[in-house]
């Protein structure tokens, strides 16, 4: 088992889809955040959106780090201010999700923001999320054409249909391939699948997934049967983030990634919260403090445990030769 660290790394706004104001300020907050990682000997994933990748600030924080050899620069699409732009605002909610864009904006968007890394990071991007996690067929066909590795836009047992998004209700934590198609194979192909690492803290996931889903029932919203399970320790879905869990349930879900056999811990956040103020999981300068000690404190149990650290394209090098 691998630990990946994968930072959604992005512009200042948080729920403010805005195709044309984007301030990077939170990424002055990565400087002190690579300590923890060199520290530890851990090299992270920077996944970028266009805002990041194309302000001379946060590519001179972040391109000397790259040049170290002490992290993968990834890309990250967020279309509403990725060109091409219509400019309009507010900006459609369902547009937020790339997955809902025609196919040739999708490549559009996508091939621009690779050029953009491209030219002023002097790397090919071979890593990717999609921004709100709006990931499709097409999109993975696109990465495909682009001559990616890995992909990591499926958040496992989550559905994103409220939100116009894709639904990952029955994906689970374990890696696999896309063809050429973009559609899911089982043997090795052109691009691979690493989920974020959302599990639940009993055993059986299947089991646990299918409890889950009979409880997000329309019916059952007014008793509140999803908590009741979570109380009663019969079902608790828990995301591999300092964000939203608690150390305690980081390390009980790795515990049980680990027992379930699964490929890779995927430890994810977004950059916006390494500064107070500019997410909904940092308000304070406390909040702050608190995240980089999590992540520190989860880290460091991790490498007591022997878990090696790899870049997402590390892990995809390594599961190409494995299969082979």
């Amino acid at each position: 088992m691998k630990l990946l660290i994968t930072i959604d790394t992005e512009e200042d706004n948080w729920n403010r889809y805005s195709p044309t104001v984007n301030p990077v300020c939170n990424i002055k907050g990565i400087e002190r955040l690579q300590k923890i990682f060199d520290k530890f000997s851990v090299k992270p994933t920077y996944l970028i959106t266009y805002p990041v990748a194309n302000t001379t600030d946060s590519i001179n924080i972040l391109k000397p780090i790259m040049e170290k050899g002490n992290c993968e620069i990834g890309a990250h699409c967020h279309p509403w201010n990725t060109p091409p732009l219509n400019d309009l605002e507010p900006v459609n909610k369902t547009d937020t999700m790339i997955c809902n864009l025609p196919e040739n904006m999708i490549y559009k968007k996508i091939a621009l923001l690779h050029q953009t890394i491209k030219k002023n990071f002097g790397i090919a991007p071979t890593s990717f999320r999609t921004g709100r996690y709006g990931f499709s067929k097409e999109v993975a066909q696109t990465l495909v054409k682009l001559k990616y590795k890995v992909d990591s836009s499926i958040t496992p047992y989550t559905n994103w249909n409220h939100k116009h998004g894709p639904d990952f209700s029955n994906k689970t934590p374990h890696f696999f391939w896309y063809g050429s198609n973009g559609k899911k194979i089982y043997r090795i192909g052109k691009l691979l699948e690493v989920p974020v690492s959302v599990g639940f803290l009993q055993s059986n996931f299947d089991l646990r997934n299918r409890f889950l889903k009979f409880a997000e029932q329309d019916i059952f919203k007014r008793i509140h049967l999803v908590g009741l399970l979570d109380y009663l320790n019969i079902v608790s879905k828990a995301w591999l983030s300092p964000e939203i869990e608690s150390l305690d349930t980081m390390i009980k879900l790795s515990k049980q990634l680990r027992k379930n056999k699964f490929n890779c811990l995927n430890l994810t956040f977004h950059s916006s919260s390494l500064v107070e103020g500019l997410s909904p999981f940092t308000t304070t300068r406390k909040d702050v403090e608190r995240l980089l000690e999590k992540i520190s404190d989860f880290i460091s149990f991790e490498r007591r445990n022997g878990i090696e650290s790899q870049t997402l394209s590390e892990f995809a090098d390594e599961k190409q030769k494995s299969t082979r």
